[in-house]
C-alpha cells in the first residue's frame, strides 16, 4: 500500500495512493476508510477503486461461470455421442444456466455488501457505487 499525503494551506490532501483491495482485510479497509474520510477528496479515490474492483470481480466471476459451462457442454456432448442419454432437456439446462448466472451475481453482491457493512460503516456512498455497477 502506497499513500502520499500532502499538507496544502493547512488541509491534508491525498496526492496519490495505490492499494490492492483484494489483499486487504476488513480492519485494514476500515482504518483506510477512517483516514481517507478526513482527507479532502480521499473517499472519491477510494470509491473509484472500490467501483473498479467490483466490476473486475463480477466480470471474472461471470467469465469463470461461462468457462465452466462450456466445459460441462463439452462433457454432455461427449456423453451423447457415446450413446448416453442426456439427463436434462435443453430448456432445463438453459434455466439452470440462468439460475447459476443470477446466483453468481448475488454472491458477488453479497460479498461487497458485507464489505461495505464491515469496512465502510454502511456508508451510503459505497452502497450507491455498488448500485451503479453493471457486470457484463
Amino acid at each position: 500500500m502506497l499513500i502520499e499525503l500532502v499538507v496544502c494551506n493547512g488541509t491534508i490532501q491525498c496526492s496519490k495512493y495505490h492499494f490492492d483491495l483484494p489483499c486487504l482485510h476488513s480492519q485494514d479497509l476500515k482504518r483506510m476508510y477512517k483516514l481517507f474520510s478526513r482527507v479532502q477528496d480521499g473517499l472519491k479515490q477510494m470509491l473509484d477503486t472500490f467501483f473498479n474492483f467490483i466490476v473486475n470481480t463480477g466480470n471474472e466471476a461471470i467469465r469463470a461461470l461461462m468457462q465452466s459451462s462450456k466445459k460441462n457442454d463439452k462433457l454432455e456432448r461427449a456423453d451423447s455421442t457415446n450413446g448416453s442419454r442426456k439427463a436434462r432437456s435443453s430448456n432445463i439446462s438453459d434455466d439452470i444456466g440462468a439460475r447459476e448466472y443470477v446466483e453468481t451475481l448475488l454472491d458477488v453482491h453479497s460479498k461487497f455488501s458485507e464489505m461495505v457493512r464491515l469496512a465502510f460503516d454502511n456508508d451510503q456512498h459505497f452502497t450507491s457505487e455498488m448500485d451503479k455497477v453493471r457486470i457484463h
